[in-house]
């Protein structure tokens, strides 16, 4: 019994993690416009891409299909319709690069902003008088190597007095 009430407990955190959802994609909106709406119209080209495909193969079997029954030569048209699907396909490989550049490029924005908004918010609380107390004794023991810092490790020197 207690396995089922676990899952559920589970279940109602991942339920109540999605109100963070559009404050997410708020930032991502925030740390670029641009790379967004393209990433999601490449993505909806790229989804249209295959019916495109499946149309221009149903008149290529039609075609085959006409020139069979009909005992006919093939027309030029078929190779058109060729030459538009391998245009077709190769127009999709590189949308899909696209997709994956605009994804990079998305990240290292959305990185960056994010890093931007940490920054801000850290020297915000620099100015209070309650965290800059132990910010200033941190970078002293810091300095002196007397203690965990980034400045001085335990391979650093440590000074005397």
């Amino acid at each position: 019994m207690a396995g089922k009430q676990d899952s559920w407990n589970g279940w109602r955190e991942r339920i109540s993690a999605l109100r963070n959802v559009p404050a997410v994609l708020r930032i991502v909106w925030d740390s670029g416009r641009t790379v967004v709406v393209l990433g999601v119209l490449f993505r909806l080209i790229a989804s249209l891409l295959p019916l495109g495909l499946l149309w221009i193969t149903k008149l290529i079997i039609d075609i085959l299909v006409r020139a069979r029954t009909t005992h006919q030569a093939i027309g030029t048209q078929l190779w058109w319709l060729v030459a538009a699907e391998f245009s077709l396909a190769v127009f999709g490989s590189v949308l899909s690069r696209g997709v994956d550049f605009l994804d990079a490029l998305l990240a290292d924005k959305y990185t960056r902003h994010v890093s931007v908004l940490v920054m801000k918010s850290f020297h915000n609380c620099r100015a209070r008088p309650s965290f800059g107390l132990p910010l200033r004794s941190a970078r002293r023991r810091a300095s002196r190597g007397s203690g965990p810092g980034l400045v001085a490790g335990p391979w650093a020197e440590r000074k005397s007095g």
